[in-house]
């Protein structure tokens, strides 16, 4: 569903439009950005287990157009790459659109051959960047890693990038900050969860400060953004939404 608000502050909202019909589903299942002037959608649906991509037909989101698959993949993060849309999904797929709107797609992308969950993907000085969960199979777990493109179209990438020796990390949100891409992401530690941030020490990310633990409580689903210069996370503890600000 998509819902405006109709005032700039926030204060009143006007009535939920149905995009198109998902399920829940454990992970990224929507993401949404700005395409070409209108709302878009990038969005998992249960009902036929594919990757879906639909764009508004206004500015204002009041009307939406036909949902297009991408690929039968999950956990989806839209990102406007070089001025055309593109989807990066567990994998780690990554696929851009042949045209400004979306309508058409070109050939999905491999970006590691190791198998990432919980991407998100931003821009990272001038490139798209992603951040996933990958998969270590002899440990039965995951770790935090960190890929960029080698240029503005996302055609080519580099290598893929361990950011933290930390084991078991589960879901993360990444952003530029201070200009440097900056990551927080759920660690478990036995029967817990913490809420870490971490950040890299160079504009591309090549090389990753030691991750700082902000919060010990269970925790999960974290969003990183700025609030006046300053790195900001949002997150679940339990039932609680919390937010937690560095100073």
């Amino acid at each position: 569903m998509c819902i405006r608000d109709s005032d700039a502050n926030g204060d009143s909202w006007g009535e939920p439009i149905v995009i198109a019909e998902m399920y829940q589903f454990p992970g990224n299942v929507i993401s949404a950005a700005i395409v070409n002037g209108h709302p878009a959608i990038a969005y998992f649906s249960w009902t036929d287990s594919k990757v879906k991509y639909v764009r508004a037909l206004d500015a204002n989101g009041d009307s939406w157009g036909s949902p297009i698959n991408l690929g039968n993949w999950i956990s989806p993060s839209l990102l406007v790459v070089n001025g055309k849309p593109a989807v990066c999904c567990s994998g780690v797929i990554y696929v851009r659109a042949l045209d400004a709107n979306g309508e058409t797609w070109g050939t999905p992308v491999n970006v590691t051959p190791e198998w990432g969950y919980w991407t998100q993907m931003f821009l990272v000085n001038g490139c798209p960047a992603i951040t996933c969960d990958a998969r270590v199979p002899e440990l039965d777990t995951h770790v935090l890693k960190y890929v960029r493109a080698l240029d503005a179209d996302g055609n080519s990438w580099g290598e893929t990038i361990t950011v933290s020796s930390d084991i078991d990390t589960r879901m993360n949100s990444a952003l530029v900050v201070h200009g440097h891409p900056a990551i927080a992401y759920e660690w478990h530690h036995g029967d817990y969860s913490h809420l870490k941030y971490v950040k890299a020490t160079d504009p591309d990310g090549t090389n990753w400060r030691p991750p700082v633990i902000v919060d010990e409580a269970s925790l999960s689903y974290p969003c990183l953004n700025t609030v006046n210069g300053c790195p900001a996370i949002s997150y679940i503890d339990g039932i609680q939404i919390k937010f937690a600000i560095y100073y």
